[in-house]
């Protein structure tokens, strides 16, 4: 289902004078048609996470971190997408494709703290960092205009604000190693995405990902 104005789909709708991003019939998305959408969060402090709601076919993001010398293994049935760092902060990223409702983050052994992010509608595209330590959120290029862009990271100490342009989808608040979470909310519109300082300052090892409408 979508919304049409006579013959036509409409390409925007607007509340007063403020563009609306999405049209929903009771929980299910009727405009626009397609595209990705954001479902959910959640993070422990440990080497498991309970779940967000999410569905077969979910795009589920996973970010591990141990704070001192071991990298977080890598669950049976999970994808890698990257994994390194340094002493204090070593990272795994993965990704699940739900195949069902009813889907478990498995254990992530040596994690210290485990965050997930569920998107609809999305596959995974290019990303860079993930392996590095570094005080930046990395630059990407690569992507599709219709692609949104995620960045995740664990501040050393410290609760990690949104890079401009992103809209922050939670994180831990307290601990030596506080994951956050920030995407584009839409798609980008663009092909690139600058490199740009973590605030406030910390090193760490973040990465920065573009996901793909299936």
């Amino acid at each position: 289902m979508s919304v049409w104005l006579g013959g036509d789909e409409a390409d925007a709708i607007y509340l007063g004078a403020d563009p609306v991003d999405a049209v929903y019939l009771g929980e299910d998305q009727v405009w626009p048609v397609g595209g990705i959408e954001y479902i959910g969060s959640n993070w422990n402090g440990g080497t498991t996470v309970v779940l967000p709601s999410h569905q077969a076919g979910d795009f589920l993001l996973f970010y591990a971190i141990n704070g001192a010398f071991s990298t977080p293994s890598l669950p049976a049935g999970k994808t890698n997408i990257a994994n390194g760092g340094t002493f204090g902060a070593y990272v795994r990223v993965g990704y699940l494709i739900a195949a069902s409702s009813s889907e478990v983050s498995g254990t992530w052994s040596n994690a210290s703290h485990l965050h997930v992010m569920v998107f609809r509608g999305a596959v995974k595209g290019v990303h860079a960092g993930g392996g590095t330590v570094s005080a930046n959120w990395p630059a990407l290029s690569g992507f599709s205009t219709d692609a949104w862009v995620v960045r995740l990271c664990a501040g050393g100490g410290v609760n990690l604000t949104a890079p401009a342009g992103f809209t922050g989808r939670g994180g831990a608040t307290s601990g030596s190693y506080r994951t956050q979470g920030f995407d584009t909310n839409g798609p980008l519109g663009a092909t690139s995405v600058a490199q740009v300082a973590m605030s406030p300052s910390t090193n760490s090892v973040p990465i920065t990902i573009a996901l793909e409408p299936v």
